[in-house]
């Protein structure tokens, strides 16, 4: 007698089952993980890349603004011959040579940007500008100087009507802002050393921050009528983070550095 055989297609156990999700979950962990750190890393260099756009930026628009000081722009070479330059001038009121304080954290400057020529009165809408570190409730930033309607500026973080943000403090935060005048050089024309050295430079030493040609240096000496001729470099110093959820991107910092060498030599009649 034949008997038929009943074929039936049984599923899948609990076991099999379980395998399945765990081999599963695996491979979606995986991919997801891979994301996260594919997503994280653009988004640090990302952001590092805009931390060094903003820093460089700054830093550049400073160095090109800094070497022109002291730029005056006289009709011709003998007016500029019988005449002091007014935008090196240390002893009036106000100071137009570069001037250095809040323990160099800030910088002032002047220069000729209106083309007055010989017999200028700086003009203060137009001729005085600066740089300064600021810490205020909106954050930490770099802040412009565009123009002078009072004194004594730097020794505040307000910014109102002489000082306007340079860096954005929601996006960037500064870290550091130095300036110094490392590396000036102050020498007297009027009294070569020798036949070969026109030129006899009478100070030297560590970081100041006052420039060069200062009678207060200890190693002033220079007698009434001497020509002097102040060679003028200013460092810079800029450190920033940028403002990030991210722990990583909270950790990376930036520092750049750069020598300015200022264009114009200050040139002053020993008193």
């Amino acid at each position: 007698m034949l008997r038929k055989s009943l074929l039936c297609q049984s599923g899948l156990s609990i076991v099999e089952l379980m395998v399945g999700v765990v081999v599963g979950l695996i491979v979606v962990s995986g991919v997801v993980a891979i994301y996260g750190v594919i997503a994280r890393s653009s988004a640090e260099i990302l952001g590092s890349a805009k931390l060094n756009e903003e820093l460089r930026a700054a830093m550049d628009m400073m160095v090109g603004d800094i070497r022109r000081a002291g730029v005056w722009v006289p009709s011709s070479i003998d007016e500029r011959s019988k005449t002091t330059n007014p935008y090196t001038d240390r002893d009036k009121t106000p100071m137009t040579d570069i001037n250095i304080s809040a323990g160099g954290k800030c910088i002032e400057f002047a220069y000729d940007a209106s083309y007055l020529g010989a017999g200028a009165t700086p003009d203060n809408n137009n001729d005085f500008y600066g740089y300064k570190y600021t810490s205020t409730s909106d954050g930490k930033a770099i802040a412009a100087r565009f123009k002078r309607s009072v004194d004594s500026t730097c020794t505040t973080d307000a910014i109102g009507d002489d000082w306007r943000r340079l860096t954005d403090e929601k996006n960037i935060e500064i870290l550091n802002l130095s300036f110094s005048t490392e590396g000036s050089r102050c020498f007297n024309a009027s009294k070569p050393v020798s036949n070969l050295s026109p030129f006899n430079p009478w100070f030297s030493g560590s970081p100041y921050l006052l420039p060069a040609c200062d009678p207060t240096n200890s190693a002033y000496n220079a007698s009434s009528g001497d020509r002097l001729i102040e060679s003028r470099q200013i460092i810079v110093v800029l450190s920033g983070s940028i403002k990030s959820n991210i722990q990583a991107m909270k950790d990376f910092k930036m520092e750049l550095g750069q020598r300015v060498r200022v264009a114009n030599d200050r040139v002053i009649t020993a008193q």
